[in-house]
C-alpha cells in the first residue's frame, strides 16, 4: 500500500501490553505496523515531501530536545474512533 499521509509520533512500546488488544480492533494503523504511540504532529507533510533534508532537520530538532517525563491522567475520545490520553497538569 502506498502511504497517503505522514505523522510525527513517539513510539511507547511499554504501553502495548495494556492497549494492544484494543488497538488491534480499533486502530487501523496497528495493522499497518504503527506501534502504540503518542502523536506529536498529524498530519505532517505529504509523503512525497519527506526527503533527506526534512529527516535531517527533524533529527537536529529532536536531538536538541531534552528528555522529559510525562504522566497521563485521563483517557478521552476524539469522536468515537480515536482514544487519546490527556497529560497531567504540572
Amino acid at each position: 500500500m502506498e502511504p497517503t499521509e505522514t505523522a510525527l509520533i513517539v513510539a511507547v512500546p511499554e504501553t502495548e501490553r495494556a492497549v494492544g488488544r484494543f488497538r488491534s480492533t480499533l486502530d487501523r494503523a496497528a495493522g499497518w505496523g504503527v506501534p502504540a504511540h503518542v502523536t506529536v504532529l498529524y498530519p505532517f507533510l505529504p509523503p512525497d515531501r519527506v526527503d533527506d533534508d526534512v529527516l535531517t532537520t527533524l533529527r537536529l530538532v529532536f536531538d536538541a530536545t531534552p528528555r522529559f517525563d510525562v504522566t497521563f491522567a485521563e483517557v478521552s475520545w476524539f469522536g468515537d474512533t480515536v482514544v487519546w490520553l490527556s497529560p497531567a497538569a504540572g
